[in-house]
C-alpha cells in the first residue's frame, strides 16, 4: 500500500444518531443519542448492536436533515460516491454508486452486476432510477463492505436499503408544501390507518413536482433539470397474531427535462484544423497524407468558431482565446458555473413500476418463516444535446466551407449546413444523442430464521432474481456533416436497388441482408469476420430489430447517424445460511456462508451497431461527408450477439462461488461492542460487446476478494457521546480492468475490419484498499448536538499496462494517425488520442475514491418565548477530496476537492402539529463534480455535478 497503518491514529467510525428533541421530552431523555434501528440477521436490531459497519437513518432524521435523493445520502454517509451519470455522452451509462473505492464502471463493463446492492423494502434492485424521493420513508441504511451471507443479493462492498413506512392500526397524516427559488412547486401527501377491526390496514403516499429547470439554459432549447414528476404508492396490510401480510405498489414518472451535464473544459475555437507542433517552437495545422488517395488531409478541429462554453467561461484554467491549462483541464468547483447553451429539444419520459409482497409468518415463539416477492419496471427514455452547443443551420456558406469546397455549395448561398451565426468557416456540428433504456426484473426470496431464548441462532434462506435489460442509443447530426438524403425518405428507391447492390458485380457484393440473419449461414458468416450486413430504412427487420420495442432508422432517418443496440438477460440464485452463538455474556461468535449461481446471455439483438450509408442513385458509387448527389440512404449493421454461429460463447455464460464470513465480538463492561469480522466478496463476471470479436471466449472472470476489518462501537458519558471506528483492509485477488493496446499486422491480417485496437475486460490480482471510518455524534447540552464523520481511504490497483486511450497532458501530440485493415483488407487509417504506447497503471489510486472525506452537522434547538413552539437552527458541511476517475491518475484530469454546505431552520409549533422549514441547500454554490468519464471525450469533456444552490421553504401538517 502506499500510506502506513501510521494513518490509523487519525480516524474512527460507524454510524452515529441524531437528535430529535421534542416539546413532550423529558430532561433527562434529552441527554441521549436517539436510538437507529437498522436490520440485523434476524430482524430489526439497534444499530450499535451490530457487528458491521452502518450508517443508518430514521425518519426523524431524514427529516431533520432534509434529506430528498441520492446527492443527499452521498453528502452524509462515509465511503460513499456517485458514478458517473453523464447525460448525453456515451451510451448514457448508469455507473450506480462507489462504496470503498469499488464501483460499477458501466461506461466500459456494459450491464455488470453494480457492487453496491439496493434494496426498495428488501427487493434488490440494479437501478437507481426512482430510488429518490425519501418523503414517507420509515429509514435508510448503509451497510459497507461484502454482503449476502445474511439474505438479498451478494454485493461486493456494500448495500443501501430504503424502507418506507408501513400501514399500522393507528390512523395518520402527513402534508406537505414545497416552493423554492425557480419556481419548484412540490405537493406531498401520506396517510393510513385501520380499516375497521378487521386486522386489515392501509397507507396511501403521493407526490407531484413541477417547475422551472435549475440548469440555466442560454440557447434554443429548455433548460436543464425541468421536474415533472408524479409518485403514487398505494399499501394493504393484513395482520394477526402469528400472520403479517404485506403488498405494495409504486408508481413514479418523470416527463421533465435531464439534469444535463456540464462542459467542465474550453474548447480550442481558434483554429480551422487541429494543430501540432512543429517541430519549430510552433504550432501547425495536422495534415498527413491519405495512403489511399495520395492527397494530405487536414483534420479539422469541430469546435472552430463556436461559441465558449458558458459553465467555464470564468475559470482561471481558460485562456482569453479559448485554450486552456494542458495541465489542469477540468475546471474546478469554486469556478465552474451551473448554466449551458445548447439547442436540442432535450427531454426524459421515465417511468418505474413496483410491485412487491412480504410475508411473514410465525411458525412458533422463537421461529419465523418470511417470504418476498418483487417485480419492478423501468423505463428511461432521454433526448440530450451531444455536441453541447447551440448552432443552428440556415446561414450564408462561407468560400472555406468544406461542402463549398468540394462543390456540393456554393459560396454565399444560404444552407441549413451553414452555420446561422457565421463562425469559423461555417461548419457546426449539432449532434442529439436518444437513449432508451429498459428493465424488468422478478425476485423470490424465502428465509427462516430462529429467535430462541438461548445462546444459539440462526438464519437460512435462498434467492431468485431473473431479469432482462435491453437498451438502444440514437444518435443524430443535424450539422453541416449530415445530408439530404438524411431527412429524406428514399427507402422505395433502397428496397429497388438493394438486391443489386449486393448481388455479382454490384456496389456491395459479396455483403449479406439483415432480413434472416438469424437462419442465413451466410449472414452470420459475414457478421462473424466483422462486416456488416444491409438493410433499407424503415424495412420491418430494422424498425423491430431493437428489444426495447422502439424503432429505429425509419422510412425517413430524420438524421439519424448511428444506433447501438444492447442487452442482457440475466439469472442468479443465492442459498445462504448465518449463525451466532453466545459463549458467555460478554462474548459471541458469528459466521455466515453463501453459495451463488450466475448466468448472463447476450443473444438476438442486444450487441449490434448500425449506421447510415448512401450510394449514388444509379448504384456507380458511395456518398461522402461533403459531395453527394441524389443519395440514397441504406442501413449497414453489426451483429455480433450470441444467436450468430460463431458468437454462441455470448449466451448462458456461467459463473458461481461460495463466499463466506466469520467473526466475534466482545461487549464490554459499559456495554460498547467491539468486533471483528472476516468476510470474501463476489461479484458475477460479464459478457464482451461489440467490439469483441477474437477468440472463441467472450466472457471474463468474476470479481472476488476477501474483508478484514475490525470496529468499535457504543455510547460514552452517560450516553451523551456516541462514537464508532472501523478499519477495513480488502485484497482482491479478481479485480476488473480493461486493457487495450494496437494490433499487430499478423492479427490485422486474421481479423481485416476489427480497427486498430484490441482488448478486453481481464480480472487482475494485486488490488488492495484499506480505509478508517469514524462516525459519532455529541449531545453537548440539551439544546446543541453536533455530529459527523471521517473516512481515511488508501487504495492501489494491481499492476496491469494498456494503451491509454485519451491525451496525455505533456505528449509532443494529442493526436496520432493509425493505420489498420478494414473489412475488405484494405489499409486504411483513423485517428487516436495519445499514441498507443502502453502505460503502466500498478500502485495507482482507483477511480472515485478520494482520500479524504468528512462531515460535520450542528444542530441547535430552543424553544420561543410565549408558548410559541420551538426553532431548530441546522448547519452541515462536507468536504470531499479530490478524486480521479481514471487510473492513470493524471492530475489535468482529477475532480477537484469541494464543500458543500447546507442550512436548515425549522420551526414546530408547541403541539408538532406544524412546522415551516426554510433551507438553504449548496449555500457555497459550488459546481461540484460528482463524476466524468474520459470516455466521453477529452477534448470537450462533461460530467455529472451536485444539485446547484437552491433556497425554499416548507410546510407541513401532520396528525
Amino acid at each position: 500500500m502506499k500510506k502506513t497503518l501510521k494513518v490509523l491514529s487519525m480516524g474512527v467510525a460507524l454510524s452515529f444518531a441524531l437528535p430529535s428533541t421534542y416539546a413532550g421530552e423529558s430532561e433527562e431523555d434529552s441527554k441521549y443519542i436517539e436510538e437507529v434501528v437498522v436490520q440485523g440477521e434476524r430482524g430489526e436490531m439497534n444499530l450499535l448492536d451490530r457487528a458491521m459497519s452502518v450508517t443508518g437513518f430514521n425518519e426523524a432524521m431524514i427529516d431533520q436533515l432534509g434529506m430528498e435523493n441520492a446527492d443527499d445520502l452521498v453528502n452524509l454517509v462515509p465511503g460513499l460516491e456517485m458514478g458517473n451519470r453523464t447525460q448525453g455522452g456515451g451510451k448514457g451509462e448508469d455507473d450506480h454508486f462507489y462504496m470503498r473505492g469499488i464501483g460499477s464502471e458501466r461506461s466500459v463493463n456494459f450491464f455488470s452486476d453494480t457492487s453496491v446492492a439496493v434494496y426498495i423494502d428488501g427487493v434488490y434492485t440494479d437501478q437507481t432510477y426512482g430510488t429518490d424521493g425519501l418523503f414517507d420513508v420509515d429509514r435508510v441504511e448503509v451497510a459497507r463492505g461484502p454482503q449476502g451471507t445474511t439474505g438479498g443479493r451478494a454485493a461486493m462492498s456494500g448495500s443501501i436499503s430504503f424502507h418506507t413506512k408501513k400501514p399500522t392500526d393507528e390512523f395518520d397524516m402527513l402534508v406537505r408544501a414545497e416552493i423554492n427559488d425557480i419556481a419548484t412547486q412540490r405537493y406531498r401527501v401520506a396517510f393510513g390507518g385501520p380499516i375497521s377491526d378487521s386486522g386489515f390496514s392501509y397507507r396511501l403516499g403521493a407526490s407531484s413536482m413541477t417547475g422551472d429547470g435549475n440548469i440555466p439554459n442560454l440557447g434554443l432549447g429548455p433548460d436543464g433539470g425541468e421536474p415533472d414528476q408524479t409518485i403514487f404508492r398505494p399499501q394493504l396490510r393484513w395482520q394477526n397474531d402469528r400472520w403479517d401480510v404485506l403488498a405494495r405498489y409504486s408508481n413514479q414518472k418523470d416527463t421533465g427535462t435531464p439534469r444535463v451535464s456540464l462542459p467542465l473544459a474550453s474548447r480550442n475555437t481558434v483554429d480551422e484544423f487541429n494543430m501540432v507542433p512543429d517541430g519549430a517552437g510552433g504550432m501547425t495545422p495536422n495534415c498527413p497524407v491519405n495512403p489511399v488517395t495520395g492527397l494530405a488531409e487536414c483534420q479539422r478541429n469541430p469546435f472552430f468558431g463556436t461559441q465558449a462554453s458558458p459553465s467555464v467561461a470564468g475559470c482561471s484554467n481558460v485562456n482569453s482565446d479559448g485554450t486552456r491549462d494542458e495541465f489542469g483541464i477540468i475546471c474546478g468547483a469554486d469556478e465552474l458555473r451551473q448554466v449551458v447553451s445548447l439547442n436540442a429539444p432535450i427531454y426524459t419520459n421515465n417511468a418505474a413500476e413496483d410491485a412487491s409482497l412480504d410475508v411473514t409468518f410465525a411458525l412458533t415463539e422463537a421461529l419465523t418463516i418470511n417470504y418476498k416477492f418483487g417485480w419492478r419496471d423501468v423505463l428511461q427514455d432521454s433526448l440530450n444535446d451531444s455536441d453541447q452547443l447551440s448552432r443552428a443551420g440556415g446561414g450564408v456558406c462561407p468560400f472555406n466551407h468544406p461542402k463549398v469546397l468540394s462543390g456540393q455549395l456554393t459560396e454565399g448561398q444560404s444552407s441549413p449546413y451553414c452555420a446561422l451565426d457565421g463562425g469559423g468557416n461555417g461548419s457546426f456540428l449539432d449532434s442529439r444523442s436518444h437513449y432508451i433504456f429498459t428493465s424488468e426484473q422478478t425476485s423470490h426470496e424465502i428465509s427462516f430464521y430462529s429467535n430462541f431464548d438461548g445462546d444459539f441462532n440462526f438464519t437460512v434462506g435462498a434467492v431468485y432474481i431473473e431479469g432482462a435489460e435491453p437498451y438502444i442509443w440514437q444518435g443524430y447530426e443535424f450539422g453541416s456533416g449530415s445530408n439530404d438524403w438524411a431527412f429524406t425518405d428514399t427507402s422505395a428507391a433502397c428496397n429497388a436497388m438493394l438486391p443489386g447492390l449486393v448481388g455479382a458485380g454490384g456496389l456491395l457484393a459479396g455483403s449479406q441482408l439483415l432480413a434472416g440473419i438469424y437462419t442465413n449461414p451466410d449472414a452470420m458468416a459475414v457478421s462473424l469476420t466483422g462486416a456488416y450486413v444491409y438493410a433499407c430504412p424503415g424495412s420491418p427487420e430494422l424498425t423491430s430489430f431493437s428489444k426495447t420495442g422502439d424503432p429505429s432508422f425509419e422510412g425517413n432517418p430524420m438524421g439519424q447517424n448511428g444506433a447501438f443496440y444492447g442487452g442482457v438477460d440475466y439469472e442468479t440464485t443465492g442459498f445462504y445460511f448465518s449463525g451466532e452463538y453466545n459463549l458467555n455474556e460478554s462474548w459471541k461468535v458469528f459466521a455466515g456462508v453463501r453459495d451463488d449461481s450466475d448466468t448472463k446471455s447476450r443473444g438476438r439483438g442486444t450487441v449490434a451497431y448500425g449506421y447510415p450509408v448512401a450510394v449514388e442513385s444509379d448504384g456507380s458509387g458511395f456518398c461522402t461527408a461533403d459531395v453527394c448527389n441524389d443519395g440514397v440512404a441504406l442501413i449497414a449493421i453489426g451483429v455480433r450477439d450470441g444467436d450468430i454461429t460463431g458468437f454462441e460463447a455470448k449466451k448462458d455464460v456461467e459463473w458461481g462461488a461460495t463466499t463466506w464470513n466469520v467473526g466475534v465480538e466482545y461487549r464490554t463492561p459499559k456495554d460498547r461492542l467491539i468486533y471483528g469480522r472476516i468476510s470474501t466478496g463476489y461479484r458475477a463476471g460479464g459478457i464482451g460487446g461489440y467490439g469483441n470479436l477474437s477468440g472463441a471466449d467472450y466472457s471474463f472472470d468474476a470479481e472476488e476478494m476477501i474483508n478484514y476489518e475490525t470496529g468499535i462501537k457504543g455510547l460514552y458519558f452517560d450516553g451523551a457521546v456516541q462514537l464508532s471506528a472501523t478499519y477495513f483492509y480488502q485484497d482482491f485477488d479478481n479485480y476488473w480492468v480493461y486493457a487495450s493496446r494496437l494490433r499487430t499486422a499478423a492479427e490485422q491480417l486474421q481479423n481485416p475490419g476489427a480497427g486498430p485496437y484490441t482488448g478486453e475486460n481481464s480480472a487482475i490480482s494485486g488490488t488492495e484498499i484499506q480505509g478508517i471510518e469514524l462516525e459519532g455524534a455529541w449531545r453537548i447540552s440539551d439544546r446543541l448536538t453536533v455530529r459527523g464523520f471521517y473516512n481515511w481511504l488508501d487504495s492501489s490497483v494491481g499492476d496491469y499496462a494498456s494503451a491509454y486511450p485519451y491525451a496525455i497532458p505533456g505528449a509532443p501530440t494529442a493526436w496520432a494517425q493509425v493505420f489498420y485493415l478494414d473489412a475488405d483488407g484494405n489499409e486504411t487509417f483513423t485517428w487516436i488520442q495519445g499514441d498507443g504506447t502502453p502505460v503502466e497503471y500498478g500502485g495507482n489510486q482507483l477511480p472515485s475514491s478520494p482520500e479524504h472525506k468528512g462531515s460535520l452537522t450542528a444542530v441547535y434547538d430552543t424553544p420561543l418565548p410565549g408558548d410559541r413552539g420551538s426553532l431548530e437552527l441546522l448547519a452541515t458541511a462536507t468536504y470531499t477530496g479530490e478524486k480521479y476517475v481514471e487510473r492513470a491518475n493524471f492530475d489535468a484530469y482529477a475532480v477537484d476537492a469541494y464543500t458543500r454546505v447546507d442550512l436548515r431552520a425549522n420551526w414546530r409549533s408547541p403541539s408538532q402539529a406544524y412546522t415551516i422549514t426554510f433551507y438553504v441547500q449548496n449555500a457555497l454554490d459550488e459546481a461540484a463534480l460528482h463524476n466524468w468519464s474520459p470516455r466521453e471525450g477529452t477534448a470537450a469533456p462533461w460530467g455529472t455535478v451536485v444539485e446547484p444552490r437552491e433556497i425554499g421553504m416548507h410546510f407541513s401538517w401532520q396528525m
